[in-house]
């Protein structure tokens, strides 16, 4: 949702299972984080389609907008669909 309000949004950081995790793995976890923080302000964000960017018909999400024929790229759906292909 932050993508249609124009928001820049970053890849995520996922830790699986974190409640189950031993104090090597837990450490292990905790380094990735830290690289992953480190990277916040040069890290690409995710290519969202905007909501006003002439990719969705309707004027918002609300009105039953849904992306302009043609627009996805071939054999792409689901969640897929809201990411831009690269121009």
């Amino acid at each position: 949702m932050l993508s249609f309000t124009g928001c820049d949004v970053l890849p995520p950081f996922v830790a699986h299972s974190a409640v189950h995790l031993n104090d090597q793995r837990y450490t292990e976890i905790a380094d990735s984080y830290r690289q992953h923080l480190a990277t916040a302000f040069t890290a690409e964000p995710i290519p969202y389609r905007s909501e006003s960017g002439g990719d969705y018909t309707g004027l918002t999400y609300q009105d039953g907008s849904e992306l302009v024929p043609g627009r996805e790229p071939h054999g792409t759906s689901g969640f897929a669909l809201h990411i831009a292909a690269p121009s």
